[in-house]
């Protein structure tokens, strides 16, 4: 089975995958890919307003695949409250 790479950056630290895992195919890759990205936001409530996820799929020749992008922005529009 190919192995596919998982690079990930949560807006503060990108991460490289040097291990990888497995797939029968790119869009079972994929699909971890999405899952991993909305737990990565679940996990990692941000400071501020806005912040973006990534995750770069690779495949074992290092060729980029696929890429997915979930991007928080918020913005007031009344004055905030205090905190």
């Amino acid at each position: 089975m190919p192995r596919y790479y998982f690079d990930t950056d949560d807006g503060l630290l990108p991460v490289r995958d040097d291990t990888g895992r497995e797939f029968a195919g790119v869009r079972a890759a994929r699909d971890l890919a999405q899952r991993a990205l909305r737990e990565m936001a679940q996990q990692q409530i941000p400071d501020g307003e806005s912040r973006v996820f990534k995750i770069s799929i690779r495949d074992e020749k290092a060729a980029l695949l696929y890429v997915a992008t979930l991007t928080l922005a918020g913005e007031w529009k009344i004055s905030p409250p205090d905190a």
